[in-house]
């Protein structure tokens, strides 16, 4: 009997670092998190702190100055990352993960202004990725193709027009009817509604997760929205300096964050009710910069920002605390930070 898997989607301890003229840049160091079927999680962050990196590491769509220092990644039993040569990096044509990305594990990229190739139509484009992995016939693919098109609002009339004749919305729609053409068990959006307009983006991903319901699709959605991924996700992970600072059910983190990286985040989020003079004495930036990924500070990366620091976060690496049933935070703090939150929560209601 096989055994059953405990996760769709495992990444253990990833590390991916790139070799830059002046050394390696350190991407991801010690990333660790599941995904299970139909399951939907968030990745947030600001720009720079490695998301993106660690969700194409899945598919190794990385560039060729990508290295795999440790870790691994495992999809349905199996791992993603025998494609890793002595040398470290990664052998994107490989036949395994050529058969995994797509087919099984597919993108909506980010910017769908840039993703399609202007110079071929765009139902092509669509038909040729079903026949690159399935032996089917031209018209059994354009057949599939208009399906998908009519299922994010897009009519089989435009099947032959070019991506310069789709406006930028029709574009990210179609990147998505794109990524759901094989049929995958996972999707991966990366910042599936940047540089759209908010009636656009409402639209998009009230889409996603209509097909994501009706089709059972695990999800990886990436942004530095956290409110766009709160609308999306069960589960969200907050990433700093290329490591994971919390990891959460969605609704738990953002009641009551435990890290004091993720409290700033949320700090500094504009709320659309409530008295405009509290919220603007409520409202807060991050102090200083995010570290510089070449020689990030010893201890907890995020101890140079932290109001909080105190002296073993500048050179100790904080545990993985759990401060609720899957609420954990990397803080040497968490529990004390977490239960005064929620004090502070019920004394505001009371």
């Amino acid at each position: 009997m096989t055994p059953k898997l405990k996760h769709l989607l495992e990444v253990k301890d990833l590390q991916c670092h790139f070799r830059v003229h002046e050394g390696m840049v350190k991407a991801v160091s010690g990333v660790s998190f599941h995904l299970d079927k139909g399951e939907t999680i968030g990745l947030v962050g600001e720009s720079g702190c490695g998301k993106t990196t660690t969700a194409y590491a899945i598919t190794s769509l990385l560039p060729r100055n990508a290295t795999i220092q440790g870790g691994d990644i495992v999809f349905k039993g199996r791992s993603l990352l025998t494609n890793v040569k002595k040398d470290k990096t990664i052998d994107i044509f490989d036949e395994q993960i050529r058969k995994t990305r797509w087919k099984e594990i597919s993108i909506i990229f980010q910017g769908a202004m840039d993703s399609f190739n202007p110079v071929y139509k765009v139902g092509d484009q669509m038909v040729e990725a079903i026949r690159v992995h399935e032996k089917v016939t031209y018209e059994q693919a354009k057949k599939r193709v208009c399906e998908l098109l009519a299922t994010v609002g897009i009519g089989p009339d435009r099947f032959d027009h070019y991506p310069h004749e789709f406006s930028g919305g029709m574009k990210q729609r179609a990147m998505i009817a794109m990524a759901l053409a094989l049929n995958p068990s996972i999707v991966i959006a990366d910042e599936p509604t940047t540089a759209l307009d908010v009636v656009t983006q409402y639209n998009i991903l009230r889409e996603i997760k209509r097909i994501q319901r009706e089709e059972n699709v695990a999800m990886i959605v990436i942004s530095h929205d956290v409110t766009t991924v709160a609308e999306m996700s069960d589960r969200m992970i907050v990433m700093y300096g290329g490591k994971l600072m919390e990891t959460s059910p969605t609704m738990d983190l953002f009641e009551n964050p435990a890290h004091p990286y993720t409290m700033g985040l949320f700090d500094s989020i504009p709320s659309l009710t409530g008295d405009r003079k509290e919220m603007a004495e409520r409202l807060a930036s991050i102090p200083g910069s995010p570290p510089s990924l070449l020689e990030p500070p010893p201890g907890c990366v995020f101890h140079p920002r932290c109001p909080y620091a105190f002296e073993p976060c500048n050179k100790d690496l904080p545990p993985d605390v759990e401060v609720s049933p899957g609420h954990t935070a990397a803080c040497f703090l968490a529990e004390d930070l977490y239960h005064k939150r929620r004090e502070d929560e019920w004394k505001k209601l009371r």
